[in-house]
């Protein structure tokens, strides 16, 4: 079985586990994998937090670092919404659409719970040694 196959076939057992949800929602769950994947790739690194875990060196918690990032998309956003119609910034909107800065907003967002997570994990081992 091809990878492409193997994809088709998990995307079809996710709609089947979970027959509920919004069909395109699945779908974009699953680009956020991709991307983040790829992301991930990009950055080199073998810690898929790795990138996030730099704010520490700063005395700035990673976690708290994520949200920096996530408010630069929120930005990012509110200047999309503002300017999307003015051919002024088509260029500005055309290099990273709304629905790109969306999607890394998801990705961001799990990233973030998943680092917050960690935090507290980390200081329940720190208070029960």
């Amino acid at each position: 079985m091809s990878n492409e196959e193997e994809d088709r076939d998990l995307r079809e057992r996710i709609r089947k586990r979970f027959p509920f949800g919004h069909p395109a929602f699945y779908d974009l769950i699953w680009e956020m994998c991709s991307i983040h994947s790829l992301k991930n790739k990009g950055y080199g690194g073998t810690n898929p937090l790795g990138n996030f875990m730099e704010s520490e060196r700063f005395g700035v918690p990673a976690w708290k670092g994520c949200l920096v990032r996530i408010t630069d998309k929120v930005s990012r956003i509110y200047n999309l919404t503002a300017k999307i119609d003015d051919p002024n910034y088509a260029d500005a909107v055309k290099m990273e659409t709304l629905e790109d800065t969306l999607i890394d907003l998801a990705n961001y967002s799990l990233l973030c719970l998943i680092l917050f997570k960690g935090r507290k994990k980390n200081e329940q081992t720190i208070n029960s040694s």
